[in-house]
Protein backbone atom coordinates (compact mmCIF):
# COMPACT_ATOMS: atom_id res chain seq x y z
CA UNK A 1 0.00 0.00 0.00
CA UNK A 2 1.31 3.57 -0.73
CA UNK A 3 1.39 5.58 1.93
CA UNK A 4 1.87 9.51 1.28
CA UNK A 5 4.16 11.10 3.92
CA UNK A 6 4.49 14.98 4.66
CA UNK A 7 7.91 16.18 6.01
CA UNK A 8 9.04 19.90 6.65
CA UNK A 9 11.48 22.32 7.99
CA UNK A 10 14.47 18.81 8.08
CA UNK A 11 17.80 21.53 7.35
CA UNK A 12 19.82 18.44 6.97
CA UNK A 13 23.19 19.97 7.87
CA UNK A 14 22.34 22.94 9.72
CA UNK A 15 25.06 23.52 12.13
CA UNK A 16 22.83 25.84 14.96
CA UNK A 17 19.16 23.98 14.33
CA UNK A 18 19.91 22.65 18.08
CA UNK A 19 20.04 25.99 19.43
CA UNK A 20 16.65 27.08 17.59
CA UNK A 21 14.88 23.72 17.85
CA UNK A 22 15.16 21.43 20.61
CA UNK A 23 17.05 18.42 18.11
CA UNK A 24 19.28 16.43 19.23
CA UNK A 25 23.08 16.74 17.80
CA UNK A 26 22.64 13.85 15.66
CA UNK A 27 19.59 15.03 13.71
CA UNK A 28 20.45 14.99 10.01
CA UNK A 29 21.87 11.37 10.70
CA UNK A 30 18.43 10.19 12.81
CA UNK A 31 16.55 12.05 10.41
CA UNK A 32 18.41 9.76 7.66
CA UNK A 33 18.06 6.63 9.50
CA UNK A 34 14.24 7.03 10.37
CA UNK A 35 13.05 7.83 7.00
CA UNK A 36 14.88 4.78 5.53
CA UNK A 37 12.85 2.55 8.30
CA UNK A 38 9.43 4.41 7.85
CA UNK A 39 9.61 5.71 4.15
CA UNK A 40 9.29 2.78 1.23
CA UNK A 41 10.37 3.48 -2.13
CA UNK A 42 6.54 3.22 -4.01
CA UNK A 43 5.36 6.11 -1.00
CA UNK A 44 4.90 9.53 -1.63
CA UNK A 45 6.89 12.26 0.44
CA UNK A 46 6.07 15.84 -0.06
CA UNK A 47 8.53 17.84 1.83
CA UNK A 48 7.24 21.07 2.85
CA UNK A 49 10.59 23.47 2.39
CA UNK A 50 13.72 23.90 4.07
CA UNK A 51 15.63 20.90 3.34
CA UNK A 52 19.23 22.20 3.92
CA UNK A 53 21.43 24.31 5.14
CA UNK A 54 24.77 24.02 4.69
CA UNK A 55 27.25 21.52 2.61
CA UNK A 56 28.77 18.93 4.64
CA UNK A 57 27.14 16.32 2.81
CA UNK A 58 25.37 17.47 -0.60
CA UNK A 59 21.25 17.84 -0.57
CA UNK A 60 21.91 15.31 -3.70
CA UNK A 61 23.82 12.35 -1.86
CA UNK A 62 21.23 12.96 1.20
CA UNK A 63 18.28 12.83 -1.17
CA UNK A 64 19.83 9.36 -3.11
CA UNK A 65 19.46 7.91 0.49
CA UNK A 66 15.99 8.44 1.17
CA UNK A 67 13.65 6.36 -0.06
CA UNK A 68 10.22 7.25 -1.40
CA UNK A 69 9.05 9.53 -4.48
CA UNK A 70 10.26 13.26 -3.42
CA UNK A 71 8.03 16.23 -3.78
CA UNK A 72 8.77 19.63 -2.84
CA UNK A 73 7.38 22.54 -1.84
CA UNK A 74 9.81 25.69 -1.72
CA UNK A 75 11.18 26.82 1.58
CA UNK A 76 12.59 30.15 2.63
CA UNK A 77 16.19 28.55 2.58
CA UNK A 78 15.71 26.25 -0.52
CA UNK A 79 14.64 29.40 -2.58
CA UNK A 80 18.27 31.03 -3.75
CA UNK A 81 17.60 27.65 -5.96
CA UNK A 82 14.56 27.31 -8.74
CA UNK A 83 12.77 24.15 -8.79
CA UNK A 84 14.67 23.00 -11.95
CA UNK A 85 17.53 22.63 -9.53
CA UNK A 86 15.93 20.99 -7.08
CA UNK A 87 14.56 18.10 -9.38
CA UNK A 88 18.54 17.92 -10.44
CA UNK A 89 19.11 17.02 -6.67
CA UNK A 90 16.53 14.31 -6.65
CA UNK A 91 12.84 15.56 -6.27
CA UNK A 92 10.52 14.64 -8.53
CA UNK A 93 8.97 17.48 -8.70
CA UNK A 94 9.30 21.58 -6.96
CA UNK A 95 7.00 24.25 -6.65
CA UNK A 96 6.17 27.32 -4.79
CA UNK A 97 2.74 25.86 -3.66
CA UNK A 98 0.63 22.95 -4.46
CA UNK A 99 -2.79 21.55 -3.81
CA UNK A 100 -3.15 17.84 -2.56
CA UNK A 101 -6.70 16.76 -2.66
CA UNK A 102 -8.38 19.80 0.02
CA UNK A 103 -5.30 21.00 1.17
CA UNK A 104 -3.06 24.19 0.25
CA UNK A 105 0.73 22.90 0.69
CA UNK A 106 2.91 25.83 1.39
CA UNK A 107 6.07 26.42 3.42
CA UNK A 108 4.88 29.50 5.19
CA UNK A 109 1.37 29.53 6.47
CA UNK A 110 -1.55 30.93 3.99
CA UNK A 111 -3.76 33.60 4.22
CA UNK A 112 -5.64 32.37 1.60
CA UNK A 113 -6.75 29.30 0.43
CA UNK A 114 -6.28 27.79 -3.69
CA UNK A 115 -10.12 26.89 -4.65
CA UNK A 116 -11.17 23.43 -3.52
CA UNK A 117 -9.06 23.94 -0.29
CA UNK A 118 -10.50 23.51 2.88
CA UNK A 119 -7.34 23.25 4.97
CA UNK A 120 -3.35 25.24 4.91
CA UNK A 121 -1.05 22.65 5.77
CA UNK A 122 2.44 24.27 6.10
CA UNK A 123 5.75 24.44 7.89
CA UNK A 124 8.26 26.88 9.31
CA UNK A 125 7.18 27.75 12.49
CA UNK A 126 9.27 25.65 14.71
CA UNK A 127 8.72 24.59 18.47
CA UNK A 128 4.77 25.51 17.81
CA UNK A 129 2.19 23.48 18.93
CA UNK A 130 -1.34 24.44 19.37
CA UNK A 131 -4.09 22.21 18.51
CA UNK A 132 -2.67 19.61 16.03
CA UNK A 133 -0.02 17.19 17.84
CA UNK A 134 2.94 16.88 15.28
CA UNK A 135 5.18 13.68 15.11
CA UNK A 136 8.46 14.41 14.79
CA UNK A 137 10.19 12.07 12.60
CA UNK A 138 12.80 10.55 15.08
CA UNK A 139 9.80 9.37 17.28
CA UNK A 140 7.68 8.09 14.70
CA UNK A 141 7.10 4.46 14.99
CA UNK A 142 4.46 2.79 12.56
CA UNK A 143 2.97 -0.24 13.61
CA UNK A 144 1.46 -1.59 10.25
CA UNK A 145 1.38 -1.07 6.85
Amino acid sequence: MKITWLITDTHFNHDRIATYCRRPENFTELLIKRWQEVVKPEDLVIHLGDVAIGNRRTVKDILAELPGRKVLVLGNHDRMHGPDWWMTQGFSFACQAMKYRNCWLTHEPSTSLADGCEINIHGHLHNFERDVKVCSLWNIRTTSR
